[in-house]
């Protein structure tokens, strides 16, 4: 296999059954086993999904079997495996699809206090061509429970300053693995927490567990109705976080990034903010008020970009939802991005919406375009050949992840292929609403033209 056939853009993920299974579970556990030259310990967890159990008992049972110990860490965020590569495991591991709809499943990969690179990844698709490593009776590793919930959530604290002004929070944790966290280190605070769908429930009973203003829909309701300063939105592992005002507004994740950016660079004498590809301007505005430098990457090459900064100190790093703090550690943290906007209003002497005045709004869009897995690649490659000729405007083309046209005066489209999912990505931005509909109406185009090549249906 290819590399990086089974890791996309955040650790494999897919329907189970259909790429996750059982099988795949235990070709991964004696991969790491390999990896691992067949010695040590791996830390797992995993959230609420139905087929988490038959997963993690594959995988394990492969560690085991390649000599590796096992320490179960039970039901917990994504945030407190990330938590647990800082101890002396060689590596830990969740068990998630995230954001994806409960048929889904995979696995994420840690150490060091971070999540795995692409080089490590590509290891681990190699080992997983191999035969698998069986160790004698006297070498195989041992099971043991392992709860590091309190461990985490005092680490977390730890770096949270005096919240001056108690607030009262709405926080949805979508049926998932955020329910024990979030609202209780948010009460520990001092703060009142409206808890949200805290119930643990693979089914995601409420909404889908991507935490978009479409899915929140209900939740923005129930806002409107309670009196709270704003309320927070989780998906199912907890590395996400979306924010909704008191009157029930929901925020751009953008601009989230670009507040939080604002209060890092403030806290700190770190002059550069890391974010992804399909992010706003607004966030280059903002941190070029600090004398601090943006720079893009890939989705899900957060880490990977940090890593490579040796002579830079990196304040801040996210993804849409997925906000990384380095001095706590190199993984995505929802929880944490939670307890850090919460404590930057409760200190502040303005509202969230306050705040928020001081960030710009540009208009922009987000669309999903469903297609098979096998017409994909075909799909996209259509779209980067024929999309440059129809912005005659055009300042640059980024093809680093997918491809992204920039106008001259600050506009831009990105199209890409999900990682995750059987779609084709748009993202698009502009100053006014009728350039940025304008710029839109041409990529779809573009966007039925290569599905109507390929006998898809957009």
């Amino acid at each position: 296999m290819s590399a990086h056939k089974l890791f996309g853009t955040a650790g494999i993920r897919g329907k189970y059954l259909d790429f996750v299974t059982p099988h795949l579970a235990s070709k991964l556990g004696f991969a790491l086993g390999h990896f691992l030259k067949n010695k040590g310990s791996v830390a797992i967890g995993y959230d609420s999904r139905t087929t988490r159990d038959v997963l993690f008992d594959a995988f394990a049972s492969a560690l085991l079997s390649s000599g590796i110990n096992v320490y179960d860490l039970g039901e917990v965020p994504v945030t407190v495996v990330g938590f647990a590569s800082l101890f002396s495991y060689d590596a830990s591991v969740m068990i998630t699809a995230s954001h994806n709809p409960p048929e889904y499943n995979g696995f994420k990969f840690y150490r060091n206090g971070r999540e795995f690179l692409r080089s490590e990844e590509s290891d681990i698709e190699k080992f997983t061509n191999q035969s698998p490593s069986y160790v004698k009776w006297n070498f195989v590793g041992s099971y043991h429970k392992k709860d590091l919930s309190i461990e985490y959530m005092n680490y977390l604290i730890k770096f949270i300053r005096n919240n001056r002004e108690k607030l009262r929070i709405a926080v949805d944790c979508v049926n998932g693995a955020t329910s024990r966290y979030t609202p209780y280190l948010l009460t520990k605070l001092g703060h009142t927490v409206v808890s949200i769908n805290a119930q643990s429930d693979g089914y995601f009973p409420a909404h889908l567990a991507e935490p978009s203003e479409r899915n929140l829909e209900d939740t923005i309701n129930i806002v409107k109705e309670l009196d709270v300063d704003f309320a927070i939105a989780h998906d199912g592992d907890g590395d996400r976080i979306a924010v909704i005002t008191s009157d029930g507004t929901f925020i751009n994740t953008s601009r989230i990034i670009a507040l939080m950016s604002s209060y890092e660079l403030s806290k700190t004498k770190s002059n550069l903010v890391i974010t992804t590809i399909d992010t706003s301007y607004a966030i280059d505005f903002i941190v070029s008020k600090h004398n601090a430098e943006v720079i893009r990457t890939r989705l899900g090459g957060l880490v990977n970009e940090i890593v490579n900064q040796p002579d830079k100190s990196v304040a801040f790093a996210s993804e849409p939802w997925k906000p990384i703090f380095p001095y706590l550690g190199l993984w995505i943290d929802g929880i944490f991005g939670a307890l850090r906007l919460t404590e930057m209003i409760s200190n502040s002497d303005k509202s969230l919406n306050e705040l928020l005045l001081e960030i710009p709004n540009y208009p922009m869009v987000r669309k999903n375009f469903y297609c098979s897995e096998e017409s994909k690649d075909l799909i996209f490659k259509y779209i980067s050949e024929h999309l440059p000729f129809v912005f005659k405007e055009k300042s640059s083309v980024d093809l680093f992840d997918g491809i992204r046209i920039n106008m001259s005066n600050g506009s831009w489209v990105l199209i890409r292929k999900s990682g995750t999912e059987p779609k084709i990505r748009l993202y698009a931005e502009a100053s006014n609403s009728s350039e940025l509909n304008s710029i839109v109406s041409k990529t779809e185009n573009i966007i039925k033209m290569a599905f109507d090549e390929f006998g898809e249906l957009s």
